[in-house]
């Protein structure tokens, strides 16, 4: 069977895509208010020539946010990225990852 490396990594890692949608769906999932349930939180990873990439962990799972066509979803400034996860409730809560791509 062939399998693309980077389906491969994807998939040992864990890490899959959500668009924009799924991710709000996702943090409004019943079970983040049961007693064992996690809060999800956003990742923003700069990167010098693009901005800011979304992502997202849900314990142990890292989801890469993508556009509805399968790109990375990109913001120009911080500042668009929190008025884009407030939104979503998720504005409290925002790890920046400045270590570059």
């Amino acid at each position: 069977m062939k399998t693309k490396n980077t389906n491969l990594c994807h998939y040992l890692l864990g890490v899959t895509s959500l668009t924009l949608d799924q991710l709000d769906d996702l943090c409004d999932d019943p079970k983040r208010d049961a007693p064992k349930g996690r809060e999800v939180q956003a990742i923003l990873t700069y990167d010098s020539r693009h901005g800011f990439f979304l992502s997202a962990q849900d314990g142990t799972h890292v989801y890469t946010i993508t556009e509805t066509d399968g790109q990375p979803l990109k913001f120009r400034t911080v500042e668009q990225a929190i008025e884009e996860l407030r939104d979503m409730q998720l504005s409290t809560d925002v790890r920046l990852d400045i270590s570059g791509r």
